[in-house]
């Protein structure tokens, strides 16, 4: 990570002409970064030509002016109009120098818009974004957007290519930390049962807390939020969380592993979500962190008619159970694990040892449809964001 500070005139004028004829970056911006190529993270899409679209070279802004001026290059073309794939671009600014994100933008074919406490109005839309068809997206944050004028710390990116259930995915400055192009981490793979596999480094200390759900219902809508807190050591740099579905025919992910930090407001027709998942530790490290999603949306004649026989529907499930894996920076991992059955179906775990069920276990009693619906939710938006972040 490069940031350029106060230096002389001629050595600014210099320096940023060597940056602009070596990296592409903007001769103009006041915080830079470079990104690694061929560092693209994917999970179906091999295709290492598309795979070109979203690896982040350069990522700049120019916050001296109005508007701020964000830019982002990729090594082959930025595609935000339909192309028979989804491409998300999103940009975090970090204005407190916490290493957390407080404003993000959000670039796609059916969004561009900003977040964050001091938008002015929620999910302010954008009409400064341009760079279709060129290597660099760039894009234009008016002052009169916030309530107060934003001083920009430090800025990250990420890109998501999204195909169905496959994706492909690049970052840069990830979790504000700098370059980590040398960490080796290879990423949980939804091909193997995280029951079965052995941590490399159990004194990474990453554990489940605690884990509940609240969820209230009328006639016509649901709204519900399920929540979990953990820990780790100080050691931890990368964190992903995973639910999987154990039956008789074996086990696999109904949620793909994800990974932190998230922080996003999304929305699906008349759905509307709120996904979190990052460290709440000192600085934002992972050694105390917390996962929440929150939903609410309509019970309609789709999902009821989906879901007017949940018993069937669940029938052969064993557990559900969810994962939440740690990496330091060897690239060693710990992880914990929670049987969340009861509270994610509404229905007993049959796992070996659950020990039963009582009525004051929770989640104890949950109407099926509900936790049907929930369950479609969550599928929904992994299958919108990923996307995520």
């Amino acid at each position: 990570m490069s940031k350029i500070g106060k230096i002389s005139i001629v050595s600014a004028v210099f320096l940023a002409s060597l940056v602009l004829l070596s990296t592409g970056v903007s001769a103009s911006a006041d915080i830079e970064h470079t990104d690694a190529t061929g560092d693209v993270e994917y999970v179906g899409i091999e295709d290492t030509q598309l795979h070109d679209n979203i690896d982040i070279t350069s990522l700049t802004a120019d916050t001296s002016g109005d508007p701020i001026i964000l830019e982002l290059t990729t090594l082959a073309g930025i595609t935000i109009e339909a192309s028979g794939m989804d491409y998300s671009y999103y940009l975090y600014l970090d204005l407190t120098g916490d290493d957390s994100a407080d404003l993000t933008v959000t670039i796609n074919e059916d969004d561009q818009y900003i977040s964050g406490s001091i938008v002015s109005g929620t999910n302010a839309p954008l009409s400064g974004v341009s760079g279709e068809g060129t290597s660099t997206l760039r894009v234009e944050l008016p002052l009169e957007l916030f309530t107060t004028i934003p001083s920009v710390d430090d800025i990250s990116a990420m890109t998501d290519l999204s195909d169905g259930g496959y994706w492909a995915r690049d970052h840069s400055n990830k979790d504000f930390k700098g370059d980590t192009s040398e960490v080796e981490i290879t990423p949980p793979s939804d091909n193997e049962d995280p029951g079965e596999a052995d941590p490399t480094n159990p004194s990474i200390g990453m554990s489940i807390d605690s884990f509940n759900m609240e969820f209230s219902t009328t006639d016509t809508h649901y709204d519900y939020t399920i929540q979990a807190t953990g820990s780790g050591s100080d050691g931890i740099i990368a964190a992903f969380y995973s639910i999987w579905a154990y039956g008789g025919g074996g086990g696999g992910p109904e949620r793909s592993w994800e990974e932190g930090p998230i922080d996003e407001d999304n929305s699906y027709g008349d759905y509307e979500y709120r996904e979190e998942f990052f460290g709440t530790g000192p600085e934002g490290s992972w050694s105390t962190w917390k996962w929440t999603f929150h939903s609410k949306g309509p019970i309609d004649g789709d999902n009821k008619n989906r879901f007017e026989d949940p018993e069937s529907y669940w029938q052969g499930l064993d557990s559900m159970v969810l994962y939440v894996r740690g990496y330091d920076m060897n690239g060693d991992w710990d992880q914990d694990s929670e049987d969340i059955t009861e509270e994610y179906t509404g229905i007993k775990s049959s796992s070996p040892g659950d020990g039963g069920n009582t009525d004051d276990s929770p989640g104890f009693g949950i109407p099926l449809l509900v936790c049907s619906v929930l369950s479609v939710a969550l599928f929904m938006i992994g299958r919108k964001r990923d996307r995520v972040p």
